[in-house]
This record gives C-alpha cells, sequence and structure tokens, in this order.
C-alpha cells in the first residue's frame, strides 16, 4: 500500500471483520468494508487439486472440525468440512 500522507494511520480489515462473521469469508470481508475499513487482508491458500481458499493457516486444525494440511486435501473433500 502507497500512502501519500506519510501521517495516515490506514485501517485493514486483517481476514475481514471476523467479529462479526467467520475469517477469511465473503461475509466478514463485506462486513469490514462496511464499516469503513481503507484495505483488506486476507491469506489465500491452495489445495491439493489447486483450488484458491481463503484460510489464514496451513491447518484445518483452528477454524474446522477437521485436521491436518490443507494443502493435503482437495476441494471437494473441503466441501463437507
Amino acid at each position: 500500500m502507497i500512502l501519500l500522507d506519510p501521517d495516515a494511520r490506514p485501517v485493514i480489515g486483517h481476514r475481514g471483520n471476523r467479529a462479526h462473521a467467520p475469517e477469511n469469508t465473503l461475509p466478514a470481508l463485506l462486513e469490514a468494508v462496511a464499516i469503513g475499513v481503507d484495505a483488506l487482508e486476507f491469506d489465500v491458500q491452495v489445495t491439493r487439486d489447486g483450488t484458491l481458499v481463503l484460510l489464514h493457516d496451513r491447518t484445518l486444525d483452528r477454524t474446522t472440525d477437521a485436521t491436518g494440511p490443507l494443502a493435503a486435501r482437495a476441494y471437494a473433500e473441503l466441501q463437507a468440512v
């Protein structure tokens, strides 16, 4: 992000607004935009079959009922998580 004003303090929605929706989801990102953030930051991971998904962690452990690395799963498998 290039700031033209060196005194500016931009507000960045990290993983969206996870206080109101699950992190790294479209609802969380839209909530962050709705409250007026200056930018969004989110994390992109790649499934075993090359599909891009939003997930902060490299594993599914913290945010789902599944365990293990996201990269070891095909996108179709994640549909059931």
